[in-house]
């Protein structure tokens, strides 16, 4: 209860001086409100009614076809059900979630239930049946959360039946369950056979009569009668049904037509060709002349042959006579160079029926070439030909130059170069073979270039002298003290060697510099700006440019040098 007023104070008969108290017995309760010196008393009546529970009982399963009376029965009860029903009781036939509240004095419970229907299907198993011999029946149980129990006491799903008989099955949940059974017969299938593959010989008749009483008879060409007269290649099927069982049978018919002759009529072959004799004769067995068993031979040599095809009871045997004429060979030669100028007679088969050369240009058994490229010539000697070709290159005779005579340093081995035409191989005097040849010894050097057996030769005199060589060498001390020895520092070169260009700079230990000179003749004096320079090490470079008989170089020099007193 709240009487909540700003700013005022409050007593309650309960003795409680909050805006709001809660209340749990019956009583007549009241508060004094004060304000601003003002004070108002309100008084109520609360009654509190007797408490209660019900229930509508546990969450069940029932037998599809069974019913549950639920009872909220209650004295001076007023009732409400999810459906929206008042009474005090309600009759539940399938499977539902339920709940209803009771009021009495004003007081409200509510309660709920789930109820669960199995309705367990009939006619589990289908109707009695009758199977063929050598077939099966699978039967199936598909009834979600129940166990399955069959007349083995077996509890799989799928029960095969591949014998006649009475079978039974009970499916259960819970306290539910339902059985069924069905009874399966078996009928004989028909038995018979077309007999095995067979073969006919050329007019040859095969009569098919499979009888089998009380049958019907369907061929695979839609004829239904027997018996049947088979005088064709091809494959037969019968299925005779007796009862509505059914079996097949097929037989493959093979009609041997034998041919007049197996083998081609005499012939003649030119030398180095084959003949292969081929023998197509279906389902047939093959023997030859030498009792080889194969469908084809190869002939390579003159002679008769025979050959032989079994078939069964069928069989014939054919023979050929094979005589060779000889090749009208020749020999063109090898393939061949010539050098620019030269010629070449060529010479095929004299004597052959006729001779064809590539050329066009002649038919006698002789011609001449003198130009590159491939010649060939087919000769013809009783419709037998053979064919030799050669080709033939035209090599330019090479160039080869070493040069005008040499003279050279003999300071170290001279290299002679030898310049040739593309391709050419070369052979010096001494053996060798590369493009060029090393020696310090004077003389007279030839070189040769062949291109094949195309050549020519280069020689030149080579003579040697002393060679003037640029070397430097620089003192490493010198004492400027005036008596004309080792007064100068400078590096002394040959002096047959032309200087270009020149440069010396000396420095003192913390790199300043104390002389520089252009002049290969300048050394040097030990002075700095006119004045002694102390005793010590002192460091240089200098650069030079010079033209020795090695040809043009150049040098750059470091070091360290000591002045002495």
């Amino acid at each position: 209860m709240d009487v909540a007023n700003i700013g005022a104070t409050y007593r309650w008969n309960t003795g409680a001086t909050a805006s709001r108290i809660r209340v749990t017995q019956t009583n007549t309760y009241y508060v004094d409100v004060s304000l601003n010196g003002c004070t108002k008393r309100d008084s109520i009546l609360v009654s509190f009614a007797p408490t209660f529970r019900y229930s509508l009982g546990r969450d069940t399963t029932l037998c599809a076809g069974e019913s549950l009376l639920l009872d909220a029965s209650r004295v001076n009860a007023s009732y409400r059900w999810n459906n929206g029903n008042t009474t005090a009781t309600r009759t539940l036939t399938q499977t539902e979630t339920v709940w209803s509240d009771v009021t009495v004095e004003g007081c409200k419970v509510r309660d709920s239930i789930k109820v669960q229907f199995i309705d367990l299907p009939r006619g589990l198993l289908g109707r009695d049946t009758s199977l063929c011999d050598g077939q099966s029946l699978p039967l199936q149980v598909n009834v979600p959360g129940a166990t399955i129990r069959w007349q083995d006491n077996s509890s799989a799903n799928v029960f095969t039946v591949t014998q006649a008989g009475l079978y039974s099955v009970r499916a259960s949940a819970g306290r539910c369950s339902v059985a069924d059974s069905i009874r399966v017969d078996y009928k004989p299938i028909p038995i018979f056979s077309l007999g095995p593959d067979t073969l006919l010989c050329n007019s040859e008749v095969l009569n098919l009569n499979p009888s089998v009483a009380g049958g019907t008879y369907r061929w695979n060409d839609g004829q239904t009668t027997i018996p049947r007269q088979i005088n064709q290649t091809g494959t037969y099927s019968l299925a005779i049904d007796l009862n509505g069982c059914s079996r097949s049978d097929t037989i493959a018919v093979q009609v041997v037509n034998l041919p007049l002759r197996l083998l081609a009529n005499d012939t003649t072959l030119c030398e180095g060709r084959t003949l292969t004799l081929q023998l197509q004769v279906p389902r047939a067995n093959y023997l030859w002349q030498d009792g080889s068993t194969t469908a084809s031979f190869t002939v390579n040599g003159a002679g008769i042959y025979w050959a032989q095809a079994n078939a069964g009871r069928c069989q014939i045997r054919d023979s050929i006579q094979v005589s060779y004429n000889p090749l009208p060979r020749f020999n063109l030669g090898r393939d061949t160079v010539l050098c620019t100028g030269e010629s070449l007679t060529l010479l095929a088969f004299t004597g052959a029926d006729q001779v064809i050369w590539n050329t066009g240009s002649s038919t006698s058994s002789s011609i001449n070439v003198s130009n590159a490229g491939i010649y060939s010539a087919r000769a013809i000697l009783l419709n037998c030909s053979f064919t030799d070709s050669i080709k033939l290159d035209v090599n330019a005779i090479p160039t080869v130059t070493l040069g005008p005579d040499t003279l050279v340093c003999d300071d170290k081995p001279h290299l002679l170069r030898a310049s040739a035409s593309t391709g050419a191989q070369l052979l010096w005097q001494d053996g060798s073979a590369l493009a060029t040849l090393s020696t310090t010894t004077p003389g007279t050097y030839w070189v040769r270039a062949s291109n094949d057996r195309c050549t020519s030769t280069d020689s030149l005199e080579l003579s040697f002298r002393q060679c003037i060589v640029f070397k430097a060498f620089t003192p490493n001390a010198f004492s400027p003290n005036g008596n004309t020895t080792n007064d100068v520092f400078r590096p002394f070169i040959n002096e047959f060697v032309q200087v270009n260009g020149y440069e010396l700079q000396v420095f003192d230990r913390w790199g300043g510099q104390v002389f520089r000179s252009t002049d290969i003749n300048t050394g040097w004096d030990g002075l700095i700006r006119g004045q002694q320079a102390p005793q010590g090490v002192y460091i240089y470079w200098f650069k030079i440019e010079y033209v020795d008989d090695k040809g043009a170089g150049s040098e750059l020099v470091r070091g360290e040098v000591s002045l002495i007193r």
